[in-house]
């Protein structure tokens, strides 16, 4: 199997951004500060205290193994850590680019866009609050990286994968955020295509690193529709064609798994009519153990 960091575009504007000039800059601006600092307090109280409380039994909270017959097709694979781990940095880049091309004006729209990370983050907690979940993880051996990762992940926020959220989202709000600077001269499609290629590229890290089930792609794609204006069916389903185009060939009954993903997307959608998303994908966790398995 090829190394995932293989398939990466070719470097440009946005991957060779530093992330501590980033973390800096919106840090120290007035315009940024606030917003980015309750931001990094919505991670450490909504994404990690949740996880280590239940991890070292602090707090009870219903559990949900989330894996699906059809996780044991695709292997194991550490080789896609980098890619995998490239998730926060991937969005911090992205705005900081949006802040070098476009400079102060461009400040408003960047606070609005951690706001909305942030809420990210929010609608994922009121999920794993009432039920948390988490998927069959191998051992992380003596890999260190691997080790660390386990380590500082409790694993238990998996529905709905925020990495998917984050990903698609990223790439979404980045391309609306350029066409209102720009009035859409399409001047920057290079940046949009790599940000589009690396939102394939991580949704795919999750599965290969059993960090997620497949059952958490559709979750976190529904999750998203409902924060993300710009997010819609058809991007959900070419996000999907894209994994296939990767995996089919490789992985046996990858079809099998691009139609599973498919119609779960579309049952939470058509639920959501009736029930909250939130409703839905804690429904779907406390039912999970109930549904026939492959």
């Amino acid at each position: 199997m090829k190394n995932s960091s293989s398939n990466i575009s070719n470097s440009n504007r946005i991957e060779n951004l530093s992330i501590t000039a980033a973390v800096i800059t919106f840090l120290t601006r007035k315009e940024t500060r606030n917003t980015s600092l309750k931001f990094l307090g919505t991670i450490v109280t909504k994404f990690f205290i949740p996880q280590h409380q239940r991890r070292l039994r602090l707090k009870k909270r219903i559990v949900v193994n989330v894996d699906h017959e059809l996780d044991k097709l695709i292997p194991f694979s550490a080789d896609y850590i980098k890619i995998y781990m490239s998730f926060s940095p991937i969005w911090i880049k992205s705005i900081y680019f949006i802040y070098k091309e476009f400079g102060n004006k461009s400040l408003p729209l960047i606070e609005q866009y951690i706001s909305s990370i942030a809420q990210l983050y929010n609608n994922g907690f009121d999920v794993s609050d009432n039920c948390q979940s988490t998927t069959t993880r191998p051992y992380s051996g003596r890999n260190i990286k691997l080790k660390l990762l386990h380590w500082v992940d409790p694993h238990l926020h998996c529905v709905p994968s925020l990495h998917v959220m984050v990903v698609c989202f990223n790439h979404l709000r980045i391309g609306s955020i350029i066409k209102e600077l720009t009035n859409g001269n399409g001047e920057y499609e290079k940046e949009l295509e790599y940000l589009w290629d690396q939102a394939v590229l991580i949704t795919n890290s999750i599965l290969y690193m059993k960090q997620h089930s497949i059952n958490c792609i559709p979750a976190g794609m529904f999750a998203l529709s409902a924060e993300c204006t710009e997010f819609n069916d058809a991007y959900a389903h070419n996000l999907i064609a894209e994994l296939g185009k990767k995996n089919i060939g490789s992985i046996g009954r990858f079809e099998e798994i691009s139609l599973y993903i498919t119609e779960l997307y579309t049952d939470f959608q058509e639920l959501s009519k009736s029930s909250s998303n939130k409703e839905v994908l804690i429904n779907f966790l406390l039912k999970y153990e109930e549904l026939p398995q492959l």
